[in-house]
Formats: structure tokens, C-alpha cells, sequence
């Protein structure tokens, strides 16, 4: 499952209820909608919920508040495991604070920046990662040796139960055939690691 996280969601918010002036009383009313939302979802047996969380990359200063409300979510999420997305940016510069926060995984961009990211990966900590190695906002397709040379800078490998190859972000906006062949390039690479 897939929800936009409480901090993202805030200032995508056009503001109109006086009660909400202040951003963070707006944000902690999310976190408790969004958290109780993740803890239905564990009920019903969701395995991952994927928070997403993208104006984090553009705002670091909003790093404190991501992770507070992360932590109500993970209070609340039962058996769930919890992904933090971020994307449209280079994570590299936040990756040592991302992997101290209280999730199970990191869904991580490679689109913007993604060299330096490729350097960080080796600190892995106890994160299962989930790689953004295609653009999903191009319809360019990468080549299949680029994208296995990053996987193999990361000392990364198909046998690896904590990884997973992924698109940068949603693939809602390509056409359905690019799409497609964005997640047939994906599962090629899953292939040549093999």
C-alpha cells in the first residue's frame, strides 16, 4: 500500500481552515489520520506500506518532523513493515540520518544524483532497500550495462533478499507500453545478476 506521508502532504495542502495556520498543528493531524490508516492496513494483512515522503529531499529542515511522524506510524503500523520513500532528489546528502530512521525500508532515487548514492549503499545498515534504477518520469530507457554497473558498485547481487530493483518513483505518468518496458528492463537485470 501507498500513502503520502504527513510532511509532504502538508505543504501540498492549500490551507483555508484557520485552525491549520500553523503547518505543524496541520502535520500532527495527518500523522494521527495517516498512522491510524497504516494501522488498518496492517490489520488487513498489508505487508509493506510505502510512505512517501518527497519534499523531504528538496526541505532536509524538515527532517525532524518526517521522523517524529514516522515514529507514530511505526508505533501504530502492527505487522506491517514500513518503506520511506524519497524521490526527485539526491538522498546521498540525508542517506546516514535515513537509515537511523524507524523503518524497515528506504525507497531511494537514482535518477537525481544517483552516483553519489551509488557510493553510499555499501553503509546498509539493517534496511531492506528498494532501488529507483529507472527514471519513471523519462521515457528514455537506461541501458542495461549502465544499470548493472551501478548495481555492481554496490556490491549488490541478485541473491540478496533485502534488495529490490524499482522504478525512481510511480510509473503512472509514461505510457503504458514505456512502462512497461521500464519493468522489462528491470527484470533483465534481475536475470544477468543471476
Amino acid at each position: 500500500a501507498v500513502v503520502t506521508g504527513p510532511v509532504t502532504l502538508s505543504f501540498l495542502s492549500e490551507i483555508k481552515e484557520p485552525a491549520y495556520q500553523d503547518r505543524k498543528t496541520l502535520v500532527q493531524d495527518l500523522v494521527q489520520a495517516i498512522a491510524d490508516e497504516c494501522r488498518v492496513l496492517g490489520e488487513k494483512g498489508v505487508g509493506w506500506i510505502q510512505v512517501e515522503e518527497p519534499l523531504l529531499l528538496r526541505k532536509p529542515d524538515l527532517f525532524p518532523l518526517v521522523e517524529s511522524s514516522l515514529q507514530e506510524i511505526a508505533r501504530k503500523k502492527g505487522s506491517a513493515k514500513v518503506v520511506l520513500s524519497t524521490y526527485f532528489g539526491d538522498a546521498a546528502p540525508l542517506y546516514d540520518r535515513l537509515l537511523r530512521l524507524p523503518v524497515e525500508g528506504l525507497g531511494l532515487d537514482f535518477a537525481y544524483g544517483g552516483s553519489r548514492l551509488v557510493e553510499r549503499i555499501s553503509q546498509r545498515g539493517d534496511k531492506v532497500l528498494f532501488l529507483g534504477l529507472v527514471d519513471g518520469r523519462s521515457t528514455r530507457l537506461e541501458p542495461v550495462e549502465q544499470l548493472l554497473g551501478m548495481i555492481k558498485k554496490m556490491s549488490l547481487g541478485s541473491a540478496d533478499p533485502d534488495v529490490f530493483l524499482t522504478s525512481s518513483c510511480g510509473l503512472e505518468y509514461l505510457p503504458r507500453g514505456r512502462a512497461r518496458e521500464k519493468l522489462d528492463l528491470l527484470a533483465r537485470c534481475k536475470e544477468a545478476l543471476s
